[in-house]
């Protein structure tokens, strides 16, 4: 049975109050009718890539126009100033996340939480499933180095879905978070469970594959390979003009990561890392998203670009990857090695299972799922 969602239970829009909108394309019902159509907001508040994800990552962009409806955009990618919000009454949240710390519109999130405790607006969450299913959790949560990628509270991928996500943030910062609940949805569901049409939630996870294979290709971005941004399979293919595809094959190959097909690929970004380079390395295809586990295959990763001294890269004068898991990640991997990080890692995500659970508003399926 087709999952029904938040925006579809929608029963009563107060049109006396000044009322937001927290989305980007991907808010839509499904029948793909915009929520920005069904709310009719009185202005939208949009994230990183703007509302109908045209702007590349971390581009800046000035508020605007819907051109079809002439509600205004207003940004709060890289400023979630609570003044932003300050004539707000209700802002209503409907946009797609893929079950991520390091995603962007999780922060915003957080930020329009921050302030609906501080201004008194109520966020109201059309929830959405979580594409990897909201049952599992891995990592450390974040103590420290707060970022845009990286905000308070979560350890790296969570069990929740948004609206659940919205409740945990409502919880810690005191904020009004209330949720308009899905029908027929479990947690254990992956998104070809929810009978639901594919809506992309950012430019780069153009298809569900990109966004099961996101986890564990993101740590390509600390290091000086493609993850395939400025081709036609963003985070599906990795690799770089001078990586051994021979030897980066085979790696991937022996360590047997289940629900895993590999093969080599040879690509060219048209932009990001290596434009117009020829680069070599692998295509992967998630073929069991239960068997799957990203992180494996994400830390067996870095294993191997460490091992070959590809260079790491920086953001705002860092290492990258502190910025997007955490200080410890390095010095651990060095230390002990990755199979015995990844084990502590995995603990510390069944740990945080343990608190979530106060959160959750859906449950398990009993019935043995049909998967890809």
């Amino acid at each position: 049975m087709k999952v029904r969602l938040g925006i579809e239970n929608l029963k009563k829009i107060e049109r006396k109050k000044t009322i937001g909108l927290f989305s980007n394309i991907s808010g839509v019902s499904s029948d793909w009718n915009r929520s920005i159509d069904i709310i009719k907001p009185d202005f939208v508040f949009t994230g990183e890539h703007g509302y109908y994800e045209e702007f590349l990552p971390g581009e800046q962009y000035f508020d605007t126009k819907d051109p079809v409806s002439g509600i205004p955009f207003v940004t709060i990618y890289s400023d979630a100033n609570c003044k932003k919000f300050a004539d707000i009454d209700i802002l209503y949240v409907d946009i797609q996340d893929v079950g991520m710390r390091c995603f962007t519109y999780v922060s915003n999130l957080y930020d329009i939480v921050s302030c609906s405790a501080e201004l008194g607006f109520d966020v109201i969450i059309l929830d959405r499933p979580n594409p990897l299913s909201a049952t599992q959790s891995f990592g450390e949560t974040n103590a420290d180095n707060f970022s845009i990628i990286s905000p308070p509270f979560l350890p790296f991928l969570y069990p929740f879905t948004i609206g659940e996500l919205g409740l945990f943030f409502g919880e810690k910062l005191n904020g009004n978070v209330k949720v308009v609940r899905m029908e027929n949805y479990q947690r254990d569901m992956y998104y070809e469970n929810t009978g639901l049409p594919f809506s992309s939630p950012s430019p780069n996870l153009s298809s569900i594959q990109s966004v099961y294979l996101y986890p564990a290709l993101v740590f390509g971005e600390a290091f000086n390979v493609s993850v395939g941004r400025g081709t036609t399979k963003p985070f599906r293919v990795i690799g770089s003009p001078r990586i051994d595809m021979e030897d980066f094959l085979d790696f991937i190959i022996k360590n047997q990561i289940e629900g895993l097909l590999v093969k080599p690929a040879v690509f060219i970004p048209f932009w990001d890392k290596f434009h117009g380079e020829r680069c070599f390395g692998v295509e992967f295809y998630v073929n069991d998203p239960e068997k799957f586990r990203p992180f494996k295959l994400g830390f067996k990763l870095i294993e191997y670009f460490l091992k070959n001294k590809i260079h790491q890269t920086t953001w705002r004068g860092g290492n990258f990857l502190n910025f997007l898991y955490n200080e410890k990640i390095l010095p651990e991997i060095e230390k002990r090695g990755v199979d015995a990080f990844y084990k502590e890692e995995e603990e510390k995500g069944k740990a945080f299972l343990k608190v979530a659970e106060k959160h959750f508003i859906y449950q398990k399926s009993k019935k043995q799922r049909r998967l890809l």
